[in-house]
């Protein structure tokens, strides 16, 4: 019999993309799977709209060709969230047919970010869901039919495996969507940036499409064993962005594999997430800086502040100066000096 599946998905101000994302796991090919969706306290009325999908008044947009047949409605159980768990009165087991019967609605009364909010998700299905596996994913994205038959397959094949991800494409790279946004993640100390993507802008000409070993996973499609949800969860201490590294980093620790699977395919609306929270994420940089001192030698850490205010710091503050106001450069660029400032002035653990 095939595995269970948890898929979680965090939404906040977001409901158009989450019912995309939802149709677009309607078409999956994998038969045990259980939906939950975390609602970070929107207020742009998203509870209200995700509760229209389910009931069938609303029709999911995408640019993307979606079957047009009548669809059974969905059934939503309805949960209440804090900060560390939620309560429902029926949760709803994994069935063994497709998800698409009913899904688990999760309502927080304040905004967790990505890392608690997942969390608070990661610890109902634990508790009350008999999965085998749980899948992180963004709710800006549209799956393949198939791309959870593939991980699963890869999974199953070797016990040691704790975490996988897909091959992720830009949804709309310029009309595109043959180009690549994860294809592997890598790592290396002495970059400016320690954690990057392979594959990144690249047309996808299939050369490799075995699954490969790798150092890291996007959070924004990330299936985890549940063994390795037992040993732990992602850490809060990031607002937004890199505990996912940091995640895959400690499985790997614990002798886990990640492994990215490019037979199995995901768009991704890179940034999309990032421009609704805007400034008050201080980009990554902050949290950057965390990382780094968690992860890393205390001279590699230094290194890393000595690169950033010599040679990133004021790369970006000329450009700011110049009037370049492109998101990737300099837009936060007063943000980011706040968020180095809060970061570096905290008080630190002894």
């Amino acid at each position: 019999m095939e595995p269970r599946i948890t898929i979680v998905i965090l939404n906040w101000n977001g409901w158009s993309d989450t019912i995309e994302c939802l149709e677009s796991l309607r078409r999956v090919s994998h038969p045990r799977c259980s939906v939950v969706v975390v609602d970070n306290a929107s207020t742009d009325g998203s509870v209200d709209r995700i509760n229209e999908y389910c009931e069938g008044r609303i029709v999911a947009q995408s640019r993307f060709s979606l079957e047009n047949r009548a669809r059974a409605l969905i059934e939503v159980t309805q949960c209440y969230g804090n900060d560390e768990s939620a309560s429902c009165r029926n949760p709803r087991p994994i069935a063994d047919s497709q998800w698409s019967k009913n899904l688990t609605l999760i309502l927080n009364k304040e905004n967790l970010g990505f890392a608690k909010g997942n969390n608070l998700a990661l610890r109902y299905a634990i508790t009350n869901l008999e999965q085998e596996y749980v899948l992180l994913l963004n709710n800006d994205t549209f799956v393949d039919p198939d791309f959870l038959t593939e991980l699963i397959a890869v999974a199953e094949m070797d016990k040691s495996i704790g975490i996988l991800s897909p091959k992720m494409y830009y949804y709309d790279f310029k009309g595109r969507s043959d180009v690549i946004w994860y294809a592997g993640g890598e790592i290396d100390p002495m970059r400016e940036w320690v954690f990057f993507h392979l594959g990144q802008g690249e047309i996808d000409a299939h050369r490799n499409d075995r699954p490969t070993e790798t150092k890291w996973c996007p959070g924004a499609a990330m299936l985890i064993r549940r063994s390795a949800l037992e040993h732990s969860l992602l850490n809060p201490a990031y607002p937004f962005g890199t505990e996912d590294v940091e995640y895959c980093l400690e499985a790997r620790r614990l002798g886990m594999k990640v492994v990215c699977v490019p037979t199995s395919k995901v768009w991704h609306k890179v940034g999309v997430s990032r421009e609704r929270v805007g400034n008050r994420i201080r980009r990554d940089v902050a949290g950057y800086f965390y990382f780094i001192g968690n992860n890393f030698s205390r001279p590699i850490y230094l290194y890393h502040i000595v690169l950033f205010f010599a040679a990133v710091l004021p790369r970006w503050a000329f450009a700011y100066a110049a009037g370049d106001r492109d998101p990737r450069t300099s837009r936060n660029f007063i943000a980011e000096i706040r968020g180095l400032a809060v970061y570096f002035l905290r008080p630190r653990r002894r």
